[in-house]
């Protein structure tokens, strides 16, 4: 069955290199996000989401390491360690560990921030899981370079393949069968409402909406791209083509989210997912003939032998994208460069002009030679920055015993990745794929499927892959909700507690989403905050937040406005700003006396 589907379901091994780097990205960029505000988020003592209340909600089977403490220290050693498996997945370094590390702490910030998550993490968890059964050190990595022996194949066909592409054509051809509302099926308004909301807009978003009727032709392209994404990435017929066309397609809508939405991490986990159906005719037409100039064939490399760290260096350059036959020999097979290399006590490089070059000048060289990390050998060719190299190099070749102790254990010699799942594992996965369809087409075809059960979601649930693909569907959000935080102090001058500015807050409708909140996580936990429980969690935190950063200056209580503004249809006069609710938060417990005298200066 799979060698049928074969030139559909096969995965270039460049492609799932370029998946790997996207993701990791992706990873890295979600830890930045979360890490400096976890202890404000998470924390048990003054947490606006603490375990206490996070448990109140979990249902069966959906579990998280990060309900195990809450203490600060727990919370910065679950993002640095997640940090640490984010930048080794990236440069392929223990890859499968550390996809499995990723994955859990995916799965871990799932299930406790459940408050706040938006469909990124529900998607960079299918993602992770499904890559722990795929070969992604297969090229560009520090685990390839150590491979003997050297693997040759071009790309991988697998259960776990044909799982992990049909998940990422979920988002868009379900995404679309979601969009039944008549933003999207009638007046062709969907993206215009999109990018007039204030609490996911980026800067750039007032000047696409001032063009309603391009608004109106990209909500239509936006829907026919995302309906015709099967046909685009399955096409079993010129499918190298088809891709080519449907991938770039598919960016696009990506890149136009970061454009002009403020919506986190989700394009880039979803651009990671278009990676793997990248052809491989893009990558012979586009990287061949760069690696096949001149210039950076018959390049050799000539370590000492007996040095494991040295050739394990070796590999490890030729592995991020040099020429693969970058030929890397013992210096002293070769007399006349092996006297060279004892003379000078450096590795000796032997470039495509027949030049040979020592010490950094030759790392410089290698790194020249290669697209990933020629920028680093460009910049470190220049004067300044090569006598800091040259100084580096001493520094390395002294060290190289302890180095190569180090690198016996952390840089080990390895065997080709797995290519294919074990027969009990591709069972399991293949119970799996029709589960995971099930999960995200019982919401748009609710009249032809059943709803799962209990049993059938239980597996879905424990694994984090359960999905319904529902942005901005069945309709966009028509109106705009924002939250003022207006402090006052002293005298009842008010001050902006949410910018930390002395100046009064604005209650007028923001411009963008941007300028009211600090990060995307923010925007969703105060679109869904409950003001009766977290209220004064959230005032506590910032009465000391203000007060850290004034300490001249101290405020004494904060009144949250919470407004909202329906958005009008183009050439509408827009709705009528309503105030929704008002929440007051002492930052001190005042005598009775001190509570009158504070009441009489706010009124």
């Amino acid at each position: 069955m799979l060698a049928l589907l074969r030139p559909l379901i096969a995965i270039d091994l460049r492609s799932l290199a370029l998946f790997r780097v996207v993701i990791a990205f992706a990873v890295l960029l979600n830890v930045g996000l979360y890490w400096p505000d976890a202890v404000a988020l998470f924390a048990d003592e003054g947490g606006l989401y603490p375990r206490s209340m996070a448990m109140e909600v979990q249902r069966d089977f959906r579990w998280s390491p990060l309900l195990m403490a809450g203490h600060p220290a727990f919370l910065h050693a679950f993002f640095a360690l997640n940090a640490l498996a984010g930048l080794a997945l990236l440069l392929g370094w223990r890859t499968r560990a550390a996809t499995v590390l990723c994955w859990l702490c995916a799965l871990a910030l799932k299930y406790r921030a459940a408050q706040f998550v938006s469909l990124a993490d529900t998607q960079l968890p299918i993602l992770l899981f499904w890559g722990m059964f795929l070969p992604l050190a297969a090229r560009f990595s520090i685990d390839a370079a150590l491979c003997r022996p050297e693997e040759r194949r071009r790309d991988v066909a697998s259960v776990a393949s044909l799982a992990v592409l049909l998940n990422v054509m979920y988002l868009y051809f379900v995404g679309a069968l979601e969009k039944t509302g008549s933003s999207w099926q009638q007046d062709s308004l969907a993206v215009y409402y999109a990018v007039t909301s204030v609490e996911s807009t980026s800067p750039l978003a007032a000047w696409l909406a001032a063009y309603p009727g391009l608004a109106g032709a990209l909500t239509e392209f936006v829907y026919a791209v995302e309906l015709g994404a099967p046909l685009l990435l399955f096409l079993p017929f010129l499918t190298q083509w088809a891709r080519l066309v449907g991938v770039p397609l598919l960016m696009s809508l990506h890149l136009a989210f970061v454009l002009f939405l403020s919506i986190g991490i989700f394009p880039w986990v979803s651009l990671s997912g278009l990676c793997l159906f990248l052809p491989p005719l893009l990558w012979d037409r586009l990287l061949r003939p760069w690696l096949d100039r001149p210039a950076r064939r018959g390049i050799v490399m000539y370590f000492d032998r007996g040095c494991g760290f040295c050739e394990k260096t070796c590999r490890i350059f030729r592995a991020f994208g040099m020429h693969p036959d970058t030929r890397i020999e013992v210096a002293q097979d070769t007399p006349a460069v092996g006297a060279v290399l004892e003379r000078e006590n450096s590795w000796v490089v032997r470039g495509h002009d027949g030049v040979q070059r020592l010490r950094w000048d030759a790392v410089a060289y290698v790194w020249r030679r290669s697209p990933l990390l020629a920028p680093l050998g460009w910049l470190f060719a220049l004067p300044g920055l090569r006598q800091f190299g040259n100084g580096l190099y001493r520094l390395i070749a002294a060290l190289r015993p302890a180095l190569a102790r180090l690198s016996a254990t952390a840089l080990a010699w390895q065997t080709p990745p797995a290519f294919a799942p074990g027969r009990t594992a591709s069972l399991m996965l293949a119970v799996l794929i029709p589960l995971s369809a099930w999960s995200c087409l019982q919401y748009p075809l609710k009249d032809s499927l059943p709803r799962m059960p209990a049993w059938a979601r239980a597996p879905l649930d424990l694994l984090a892959l359960g999905q319904r693909w529902n942005m901005y569907a069945p309709n966009a959000t028509r109106s705009s909700r924002w939250v003022v935080a207006e402090g006052w102090v002293a005298g009842g001058a008010p001050v902006d507690v949410l910018q930390l500015s002395r100046e009064a807050p604005s209650h007028d409708r923001p411009a963008d989403g941007y300028a009211l909140y600090r990060t995307f996580r923010w925007r969703k936990l105060f679109s869904r905050i409950d003001w009766n429980e977290q209220g004064p969690r959230l005032g506590a935190l910032h009465c000391r937040s203000w007060n850290a950063a004034h300490p001249d200056l101290p405020v004494l209580g904060i009144r949250y406005s919470v407004y909202r503004q329906r958005t009008a249809p183009p050439g509408k006069a827009p709705g009528e700003i309503r105030r929704l609710r008002q929440f007051e938060y002492l930052c001190h417990d005042p005598g009775r006396d001190e509570l009158d005298v504070l009441l009489d200066e706010l009124r």
